[in-house]
């Protein structure tokens, strides 16, 4: 009985092994439409770094908003890096599929990788979402004349873009006369 007392007090006096506490988990930071404006801000003013810090948090914080992965998108696009570009924007069209300004960028997206049906698709989307969004008339006109070979229909998004800006542009309107020359020798003058 002794014996039992004194391997009964050993395990007693044992030293218990410490509990590990399970570490905390980092605090969730709360990025607000102020950070957000910061972010845009940071892009005009070429610190690029802070603007990508900034929305790559944003995405994390509130996945469920589209335009941090749309500028994140416009940002690796203008790097050249198409394939972080196209995830980025396919991501914010999943979120917000009525956004014309995330199917233009997918057209350029799809125009520069060779895909020339898939950027013909997205800049009929962004058409579809907004019929009068001059950009992707234009997006959409060059890709008709230089990749697709299908000058009227280029004429025809030209000058709808010239419509929808104003006929501001003086290098449209040079497309336009060009084409129409160009157009007037394939087919014969118009009446």
């Amino acid at each position: 009985m002794i014996l039992w007392l004194a391997a009964f007090a050993a395990c007693s006096s044992a030293p218990q092994k410490p509990q590990i506490a399970s570490p905390e988990p980092p605090p969730t930071i709360e990025l607000t439409q102020a950070d957000y404006q910061r972010a845009l801000t940071a892009l005009k003013e070429g610190n690029e770094q802070e603007a990508l810090t900034l929305l790559t948090a944003l995405t994390q914080s509130n996945p469920e908003l589209a335009a941090p992965y749309i500028n994140l998108g416009l940002m690796a696009l203008k790097k050249g890096d198409l394939p972080a570009a196209e995830t980025a924007l396919m991501h914010a069209a999943t979120l917000k599929p009525e956004l014309a300004v995330t199917h233009n960028a997918l057209g350029i997206v799809y125009r520069r990788s060779g895909r020339f049906g898939e950027a013909e698709a997205a800049y009929l989307k962004a058409l579809q979402c907004q019929p009068d969004y001059a950009r992707a008339h234009l997006n959409l006109g060059i890709l008709y004349e230089i990749y697709l070979s299908n000058p009227s229909a280029a004429l025809a998004e030209y000058q709808r873009y010239q419509e929808l800006s104003g006929g501001s542009n003086d290098l449209t309107n040079k497309w336009i006369i060009d084409l129409k020359q160009r157009l007037a020798v394939t087919t014969g003058p118009s009446n």
